[in-house]
């Protein structure tokens, strides 16, 4: 509930509680309403350990979403932290927000660059 009362999901999705869909998490941290005024949202999740032993690959999607929307929501002058807490001293993340080299939106297109 935490969660969806501080990304404002009523106001930007017409229905509050988040129910779990990554997809929606994804975008919600995309767009501005999520950020303060200042352009600035800290997530901070305790007790991970009880997610991972629910479901392993929820969360690490979950990591995974939050560590992309924080790079990206650099490039637009915004800041994401995520601050995850785990009572498992040897949890580890499996490889988190790898990607390949992208196109801009602007020339993604072969037919964009001139081909």
């Amino acid at each position: 509930m935490q969660l969806s009362e501080g990304l404002r999901w009523h106001d930007q999705f017409g229905y509050a509680p988040w129910t779990g869909n990554l997809d929606a998490l994804n975008d919600s941290l995309r767009d501005q309403p999520a950020f303060s005024p200042c352009g600035c949202l800290a997530i901070c999740i305790e007790d991970f350990d009880k997610l991972v032993s629910v479901d392993r690959e929820f969360a690490w999607k979950l990591l995974d979403i939050l560590e992309y929307q924080s790079r990206d929501n650099l490039l637009l002058g915004r800041k994401l932290v995520a601050l995850i807490q785990t009572n498992d001293n040897r949890y580890e993340a499996d490889n988190i927000g790898a990607r390949h080299a992208q196109w801009n939106r602007h020339e993604r297109l072969w037919s964009s660059r001139g081909r």
